[in-house]
């Protein structure tokens, strides 16, 4: 008989303590400390009075795309094989996705044990691998891919839930703020209302639930909130990551209440944050040194030449957006 899916050996009858996973994307202590002083994290303040909490390594670099596979593996950069979001290909770039990862997987490790596993939006999951349990994968899915197992996952319960989103629907620009605030809020209750949908419907031993949009609103913000900046001024953003922390906060409460009171929670992040001040091009260093050589294509004078005048691929598209052909850029 053929079946759609692995089958696993599991063991019912035993008694299993649950696990909950919840990681925070790009979440760091020097916010956290503050505002669970402050009273703004209440639940997270629960979890660190009432176990252990303290720094972690993140990997080098730390970025999210080898962290969390680094976290799934237990292996660093080097042996599981992802070391940034692209991956070179002779003259291409390909983004990473989990066909890249040398390693077998905390979920794939759990699903051989007989142990059954949930997995939401952690990044580098794409495409969804066959494990015993569920799976809904992160940021890098492509859009109109196949983003979950089994592949009915998502049709059983987007009629109450709405459809799934993986990323923002809004890019951040200067000028749209408060709309990109909201997407970011509406992508933080869609991940979280997911998770406790299906912490409710589906049967797991294990299960990882991860928020992405709080490191995605840092990245674009961060200055709005830190009166040290440079390019800080007074707003009305000025608390928009914080109330972002505090529905996070939320949403691990009403988690917390779901679990039996012998669960164990971890609640990790894979880097933290802080405020981006400079930044070094090296390609341009090692040019302007002489240590690097351009080819002679025409393509890539061109490029060179406009580079000289200012003109960067981040500037030519924020004229495309200016006149309305971004999407033919994209």
């Amino acid at each position: 008989m053929a079946h759609d899916r692995p089958v696993f050996i599991t063991d019912r009858n035993r008694y299993l303590m649950k696990l909950l996973i919840i990681g925070i994307d790009g979440a760091t202590f020097d916010l956290i400390h503050p505002w669970v002083d402050a009273g703004y994290l209440p639940n997270l303040a629960r979890l660190m009075s009432n176990g252990v909490y303290g720094n972690l390594a993140s990997t080098l670099p730390p970025v999210t795309s080898p962290a969390w596979p680094t976290f799934m593996t237990g292996c660093n950069p080097g042996k599981h094989g992802v070391f940034d979001f692209i991956q070179p290909s002779g003259a291409d770039f390909n983004l990473v996705n989990a066909t890249k990862i040398r390693q077998p997987t905390l979920w794939q490790r759990l699903s051989a044990a007989g142990y059954r596993v949930g997995v939401l939006n952690v990044p580098v999951t794409y495409p969804p691998q066959p494990i015993n349990g569920f799976m809904i994968t992160g940021i890098l899915s492509p859009k109109g891919g196949q983003i979950c197992y089994p592949a009915d996952l998502i049709g059983r319960y987007k009629s109450n839930l709405g459809e799934y989103r993986v990323a923002p629907n809004i890019q951040y620009k200067p000028g749209n703020e408060a709309e990109y605030i909201d997407d970011i809020y509406g992508l933080i209750k869609a991940h979280g209302n997911w998770g406790l949908h299906l912490m409710k419907s589906e049967e797991w031993d294990v299960l990882m639930m991860h928020f992405i949009a709080l490191d995605i609103m840092m990245h674009a913000l961060w200055r709005f909130m830190d009166h040290s900046h440079e390019r800080y001024e007074p707003t009305p953003f000025e608390f928009a990551i914080r109330d972002g922390y505090k529905l996070v906060d939320e949403y691990i409460g009403r988690m917390l209440a779901q679990l039996a009171d012998d669960a164990s929670v971890i609640v990790m992040s894979d880097h933290g944050f802080g405020p981006l001040r400079k930044m070094v091009n090296l390609n341009v260093f090692l040019l302007e040194k002489g240590l690097l050589k351009l080819n002679r294509k025409p393509f890539t004078q061109l490029k060179a030449r406009a580079f000289r005048h200012g003109m960067t691929p981040a500037g030519f598209y924020r004229v495309l957006e200016r006149i309305g052909m971004q999407n033919l850029a994209a």
